[in-house]
This record gives structure tokens, C-alpha cells and sequence, in this order.
């Protein structure tokens, strides 16, 4: 009742405030961000193993079940774990529960993943880890093929020059290309036994 009363009694200082308020909320308008796909938060972590040469039956049974397997029995608070192997690489999803501490999930996925590097093949590598949503789902997948360029050169051409050019897009987050096929360097050692005169043996 109060209010009733001061508005009437202060009739041009509620209608000051109500000028401001329309004010303040035309300016708060404009300057809010909008989002065509807003944020949810239901907090994943995603593993990505590379290891070349390794068809998809291989690395799933040396790589991608042993992780899997290693992330459920360390890390807490998992509520749906969801892999994919293809040729040479192994994509771990890990979805938690609702309220869960993402840095220590996080460094739980870390701590585990550098553990299991000693039981995993030799010349295994760490994986990438990386914090993601729902609301960061892939929206672009680009296919590169040529009748000129070799599968070494379009994998050269995705992976430094397209990449450096989609890179001064605002917002974007990229992934390594995969297919295609690497440059290697092969190093071929031959032992010789030398006989006691210094000169090789003869065959």
C-alpha cells in the first residue's frame, strides 16, 4: 500500500524512474549477445589417439579398448563413455554427470592416459584432450580430392594451407585432417661386421 501512496504523492520522480528503466533496458538490448544455438551444459571429454599404420580391428584392441577400459575404472562421475576407430586414429567420448568437477575430470582423463602409455604399443603418443558440449558439434565436414595432387600432397594442402586459411574464421575450432596419407621418412640402418684387416667380410 505504501508504494501506491509514494507514487502518488511523488508522481514525477516514479515517472523519472520509469524513463530510466526504459532507458537502461533499450541500451541492455542492444548490447546483449545473441546465440542462434545456445549453450548447454552437460560437460563431455573427448580422447583422440593417432597412432599410423593401425588398421580399425587393431586399434580398437590395442588402443581403444584398453583406454575405454582404463577411463572407467579411474576417472569419476562417467555417465556414458561412446568411442570410433577408423584407420590410425581412436575418438573416446566421455559424457558425466550433471554438476561434475570438469577440471578434475579433466585431469583425472589426463593422469590415466599418461599411465597407460607403457602398456600401449611402442611409439604410442599422448592423446589430444579436449573439453567439449553439445553446443560445439561439428557443422562443416570438408572432403578434399584431386586428379592431380597425390594423397601425400592433399593431405600437405588440408593439413597447412586450408587450415591456416579457415583459421582467421572468428569462433572456429579445427580438427587434424584425417585420410589421405602422410609423409614418412624411412631410415634404413645396415650393420657391417668388419673383419680383423679392417675391410668388410666376404659374402
Amino acid at each position: 500500500m505504501w508504494i501506491v501512496l509514494f507514487a502518488l504523492r511523488y508522481k514525477y520522480t516514479v515517472a523519472v524512474f520509469a524513463i530510466l528503466i526504459a532507458l537502461f533496458g533499450g541500451l541492455a538490448i542492444q548490447r546483449t549477445s545473441t546465440d542462434i544455438m545456445p549453450r548447454v551444459d552437460s560437460p563431455e571429454v573427448m580422447l583422440v589417439w593417432s597412432y599410423g599404420g593401425l588398421n580399425p580391428t587393431e586399434m580398437a584392441a590395442k588402443i581403444t579398448s584398453f583406454s575405454e577400459t582404463a577411463s572407467l575404472n579411474n576417472v569419476d562421475d562417467v555417465l556414458e563413455l561412446r568411442s570410433e576407430t577408423i584407420n590410425g586414429v581412436a575418438i573416446i567420448r566421455l559424457r558425466f554427470q550433471p554438476g561434475v568437477n570438469i577440471e578434475r575430470a579433466l585431469s583425472q582423463v589426463t593422469a590415466v592416459s599418461q599411465t597407460i602409455l607403457r602398456r600401449m604399443p611402442a611409439g604410442t603418443v599422448p592423446p589430444i584432450i579436449v573439453q567439449s558440449s553439445p553446443s560445439s558439434v561439428p557443422i562443416i565436414q570438408l572432403v578434399l580430392s584431386s586428379d592431380t595432387l597425390t594423397d601425400g600432397a592433399i593431405f600437405d594442402f588440408a593439413r597447412l594451407t586450408m587450415r591456416a586459411q579457415l583459421q582467421e574464421i572468428a569462433g572456429l575450432r579445427l580438427t587434424l585432417p584425417y585420410g589421405g596419407a602422410q609423409r614418412q621418412i624411412m631410415v634404413v640402418w645396415i650393420l657391417m661386421r668388419l673383419t680383423p684387416t679392417g675391410s668388410p667380410p666376404r659374402m
